[in-house]
């Protein structure tokens, strides 16, 4: 067999409430789920609202959510460019 099919791509807006899963699932192991104040709402207007804040690549394994990456953009005055972060 040739394994499990993997892929990476940018989550869309339908992807908001699997986010927030992986999101809790992360503080969770982190022992930190007390703390974690991630809700589908805010993360809907910061990823896909009229200004974005951030953007989250998501891991998929046989079409299957396995992980998240965010990133947001930032410059740095020193450096006078943009990069991630």
């Amino acid at each position: 067999t040739l394994g499990p099919a993997i892929a990476l791509r940018p989550a869309a807006r339908e992807d908001v409430p699997v986010v927030a899963r992986l999101i809790r699932a992360l503080a969770a192991y982190e022992r930190l789920a007390d703390e974690c104040l991630a809700d589908a709402a805010s993360l809907e207007t910061h990823l896909f609202g009229p200004r974005p804040y951030a953007e989250v690549l998501l891991a998929e394994v046989d079409g299957e959510p396995a992980g998240f990456a965010p990133f947001f953009h930032n410059y740095s005055t020193f450096l006078t460019k943009p990069g991630p972060y």
